[in-house]
């Protein structure tokens, strides 16, 4: 069930379905049930049933009004799914990523990676679940739109609102825990940037 990725929406041009993909009412995800790095990035939000994923060594149950939050490189794979599960989820390329990171992020922290890898779902609300896809929509109009001219810019500086509030709610939780960063985690850190 999962190794049959839908068709993704098609995108305007500037963005080709390597560097970006939308997928609307999915049931299913682009994760292996064997553990593998993801060489793109997800950005998604459960409409429906669940789905158990593993993330590096840890398990996540996905339901409805979860979303996700996966940068390219995550050692992830998919172990079960409900029936119902659906989701609404797009995939963006590493050379979007950075793209992304590099206009709102100077410089990653050391600890930021290892922080994501695991606050990679959160659950909402339902007031913020509906907001969540409102702002889903116009990323899926901007991106399928045939009459919108900038849809790579549009694209680039819309994804940049969800890492956006994950590097605040990491810099909050370092300046609340005064969290320092280990020697290890910055040699990882530095392996990670320099592959």
């Amino acid at each position: 069930m999962l190794y049959n990725n839908p068709k993704p929406q098609d995108t305007k041009e500037g963005l080709s379905d390597q560097d970006f993909s939308i997928y609307m009412d999915a049931h299913t995800v682009p994760f292996s049930k064997y553990p593998s790095y993801m060489p793109a990035g997800v950005l998604g939000i459960c409409t429906e049933g669940n789905a158990e994923i593993q993330v590096g060594l840890r398990k996540y149950v996905i339901c409805a009004n979860d979303i996700l939050i996966f940068m390219p490189g995550f050692l992830v794979s998919f172990i079960k799914s409900s029936p119902t599960f659906t989701i609404d989820y797009c995939t963006f390329s590493n050379v979007l990523f950075y793209d992304v990171i590099n206009g709102s992020i100077k410089r990653f922290p050391t600890g930021f990676h290892t922080y994501t890898q695991t606050h990679c779902v959160y659950s909402l609300s339902q007031e913020k679940a509906e907001q969540f896809s409102i702002y889903f929509r116009l990323l899926y109009n901007r991106a399928t739109s045939p009459t919108y001219l900038f849809t790579k810019e549009s694209i680039t500086n819309l994804l940049k609102l969800p890492f956006l509030e994950l590097y605040a709610d990491y810099y909050s939780t370092v300046k609340e825990h005064k969290v320092t960063t280990l020697h290890k985690e910055e040699i990882g850190y530095f392996f990670w940037i320099c592959c």
